[in-house]
């Protein structure tokens, strides 16, 4: 790649992505990341002061009466020092990058404002740094009391680049005393030149070291639904719905697991359930560019199913995997709770937000034996119970609300999977076995988020069986960007 980029090999592709996105150096100001520059400011004036980004910026003039941003319920992060720290970022991010459909550097997608870049042999999360390509254009508001609005699309803004990386780090020390890495490091950010229109609005981009760039929903969960009707061909289906249990099935096919989570119906632990599983080898467009990791993963499987798994006291592969992201993605919820910090959950005039899905969890590379799968992303509407300005009430409904937007998006909820655009299109047999395998998914969540002994612990000699569902997924969703 060119200007020091560095080209991706293709088990970075898989895991950072492969659709690739093109930038160049614009006008605007770099500064570098060290700990503890940020602080929470909790005065009452500063009470006072964070209200105004709940309301259109009319305090910078006339032409800003109608432009909204995003009215994060808590105190602003502030800089305690005006040092630049330009030498903590790598030399070619010590300069403002902009996507832009014919610029020299090369990166790839992540999301319609972000992107990865490799520099030095590291990988970097630029969040922030353009609407595809596209700029930072204006959006209409989609709301019924302030209609007449737009937003700016494609960057974060001063006030919430600042929680990022503040979050972010205030994140990763609470899940490193956990053992649970962030996926992503703070190590700086930068602020466009911009003249026209509105320039009052500082717009600024987030960047960060990153360890992973695919998403649970989008990538990994919709792949491995993908691949169900491949994984399951001898199951018996006639005889499957008798496994949810009494009021559980409506004529010839059962509850949703989110309908049956919402009514109070129990989850079925699919572990429990005879699942006759096969290894998926063929499946339609699939890229050449992924034919060695597919053929690779092929033989692992078949070795698990001829060997590995009559050594080890698990019924279904995919049982064991769902419960396993379950059950960290309940850990991580309660290690947020416990240290009192909103993933971002609230509400303001840009709408009703949760950040808690799942595609702010991100698949890790396979490390250690037994090591994590998952790793979280995403704090630039995050707060702290300390710096919260909407009062105990509120506090407490919208941390209920952020808890259950979890679970319902874990079990398969289509109005709160925020950013998951698609999903498998599965026969009426097929859908069974995807909530069984949501319903355990769930069941680990709540295990995860009790805290209660893990039933189904890890078995790291199945690592490598685990790695190969989640690369084949991967595959599958290769150009999906959350």
């Amino acid at each position: 790649m060119a200007h020091n980029s560095e080209e991706l090999t293709t088990l970075e592709k898989l895991y950072f992505g492969s659709v690739p996105v093109n930038f160049e150096h614009v006008k605007g100001g770099a500064w570098g990341y060290r700990l503890g520059i940020y602080h929470e400011d909790n005065s009452p004036q500063a009470v006072q002061d964070a209200k105004k980004w709940q309301q259109p910026l009319s305090h910078y003039g006339d032409d800003y009466v109608n432009i909204l941003v995003p009215g994060i319920p808590s105190t602003d992060v502030r800089l305690l020092e005006s040092v630049a720290n330009m030498e903590l970022l790598p030399n070619l991010l010590q300069k403002p990058l902009l996507k832009t459909s014919n610029g020299p550097i090369e990166g790839v997608q992540s999301g319609r404002r972000s992107a990865v870049i490799k520099v030095d042999g590291k990988f970097y999360r630029l969040k922030g740094c353009g609407d595809l390509y596209e700029g930072f254009p204006l959006a209409e508001v989609n709301h019924p009391s302030f209609s007449e609005c737009q937003q700016v699309r494609g960057c974060m803004f001063d006030h919430t680049s600042s929680r990022a990386l503040y979050l972010t780090e205030l994140v990763s020390e609470v899940m490193q005393n956990n053992n649970i890495v962030t996926a992503n490091i703070p190590i700086g950010w930068w602020r466009y030149d911009v003249e026209e229109p509105l320039p009052k609005i500082g717009r600024t981009c987030g960047v960060f070291e990153t360890f992973g760039n695919k998403r649970l929903g989008d990538n990994v969960l919709l792949g491995l639904e993908r691949m169900l009707p491949f994984i399951f061909q001898d199951q018996p289906f006639d005889i499957l719905k008798d496994s949810f249990g009494e009021g559980r099935v409506d004529g010839d096919a059962p509850f949703p697991t989110y309908i049956a989570s919402l009514i109070g119906l129990p989850e079925v632990d699919a572990h429990n359930i005879n699942l006759k599983e096969k290894v998926p080898r063929k499946f339609e467009g699939i890229d050449s560019e992924w034919s060695d990791i597919w053929d690779e993963s092929i033989m692992i499987l078949e070795h698990f199913y001829m060997n590995e798994k009559k050594k080890h006291p698990v019924g279904s592969l995919l049982a064991h995997l769902y419960w396993r992201l379950g059950r960290e993605i309940g850990t991580i919820v309660r290690i947020m709770s416990e240290a009192n910090i909103s993933w971002g959950t609230y509400v303001d005039p840009l709408g009703t937000h949760c950040n808690a899905h799942i595609n702010n969890l991100v698949i890790l590379p396979q490390g250690e034996p037994g090591s994590k799968l998952l790793s979280l992303l995403d704090f630039d509407m995050a707060f702290t119970k300390t710096s919260f300005t909407e009062g105990e009430d509120q506090w407490n409904e919208w941390h209920v609300l952020e808890i259950n937007g979890m679970l319902l998006c874990l079990a398969g909820d289509p109005e709160l999977n925020s950013g998951v655009e698609t999903e498998a299109q599965l026969s009426q047999d097929v859908s069974m076995i995807k909530w069984l395998l949501r319903d355990t998914m769930v069941l680990g969540f709540r295990s995860g988020l009790d805290g209660t002994e893990d039933i189904h612990p890890p078995i790291p000699e199945l690592d490598d069986a685990v790695h190969s569902l989640l690369k084949m997924a991967m595959i599958i969703t290769d150009t999906e960007t959350a």
